[in-house]
């Protein structure tokens, strides 16, 4: 079942998507998805997703440990922070899970996985008063979704 959902921060009419739990795995450096083999879906098994270092920091890693994970039904996208300060997305989670911003959404602003970074880099800078120096880490606490996707909240140290 698909309901049309209006989503002008991003200027996209998308679909809501209803399907099957998807198990989130979380290793060092790697995202995975699993997902039930069903009657009707797109995909099942184990997918396997490897991370980037986002060089938000001279600290930067992608092997830190998760510090939040979103899911935004309007986008089917699961977004990521690690405690690094970093944000990492997987697209098209119903149909085909994939690190790669799907093609309607690499002209949207802040929604890559670079993007999203980057944003969450700035806005610590802004908190923290002025000028950090690029080995200071943004190292986050926590992430949740505050009022649905895209608005997320943190705490960082």
């Amino acid at each position: 079942m698909e309901v049309s959902v209006d989503n002008s921060l991003f200027g996209l009419n998308t679909k809501l998507i209803l399907s099957q739990p998807v198990v989130v795995i979380v290793r060092p450096g790697v995202v995975q998805l699993w997902a039930e083999e069903c009657d009707g879906v797109s995909w099942s098994g184990l997918r396997s997703f490897s991370l980037s270092r986002s060089g938000i920091s001279g600290s930067s890693s992608m092997l830190y440990p998760p510090s939040g994970l979103v899911y935004s039904p309007e986008h089917d996208a699961l977004v990521m922070s690690l405690i690094d300060g970093s944000f990492h997305v997987v697209y098209d989670i119903s149909f085909a899970p994939t690190t790669e911003p799907p093609v309607g959404l690499t002209t949207q602003p802040s929604f890559s996985s670079s993007d999203l970074s980057s944003i969450s880099r700035r806005i610590f800078i802004q908190i923290e008063g002025g000028p950090m120096s690029h080995g200071e880490i943004n190292r986050i606490n926590g992430m949740v979704s505050f009022g649905g996707f895209p608005i997320v909240s943190w705490a960082h140290e």
